[in-house]
């Protein structure tokens, strides 16, 4: 996944967050609506919070692992004379 990937989900992720928060304020402060409204909607909020944050933990990982450098085996002194030194025949 690249940097701009990674990014584009982390936006949608917080943006998500942000209007279903947002919503389940609304649906919590305002007057006159039915409570199986209520129930509905706040329900949906919890499972669309619920994948963005499973969103954002698989983006995390995905990007941790991409930066991840492996580094190159190290030889020891002896192993170096005998890739060195040449093979008999």
């Amino acid at each position: 996944m690249t940097r701009r990937q990674a990014l584009i989900l982390k936006v949608s992720v917080v943006w998500t967050i942000w209007v279903w928060l947002v919503l389940i304020r609304n649906m919590i402060t305002t007057p006159g609506l039915a409570l199986s409204f209520r129930a509905v909607h706040i329900g949906l909020a919890i499972v669309s919070l619920v994948f963005a944050g499973l969103t954002w933990g698989i983006v995390v990982s995905n990007r941790r692992k991409a930066t991840q450098v492996t580094s190159p085996e190290v030889k020891s002194g002896s192993e170096i004379d005998s890739l060195n030194s040449p093979q008999p025949q």
